[in-house]
């Protein structure tokens, strides 16, 4: 009796294991995509600066308009998170 008890039981076990794990992953996913979404950002933000620095733009009102800029997506990301 016990044996067939516990056969019974193991199949809802790895379901409820396997629906986890499915989650864990597309979690790992989302948090993969948004991290290289923000690493682009990151790049492209830096690639606007060269270009105002280029253009003859005072460095350090660039260097204030990035640190806005990176506090401002900071504040997304933790908005997403919770």
């Amino acid at each position: 009796m016990w044996g067939n008890t516990q056969k019974n039981n193991l199949p809802k076990f790895r379901k409820k294991v396997n629906a986890m794990s499915d989650k864990k992953l597309s979690s790992r996913l989302a948090n993969k995509l948004i991290s290289l979404l923000l690493i682009l950002q990151i790049i492209l933000m830096g690639i606007q600066a060269k270009n105002h620095i280029q253009d003859e733009e005072s460095q350090i009102e660039i260097f204030i308009w990035m640190i806005n800029n990176c506090i401002s997506l900071l504040k997304q990301v933790k908005e997403e998170d919770n």
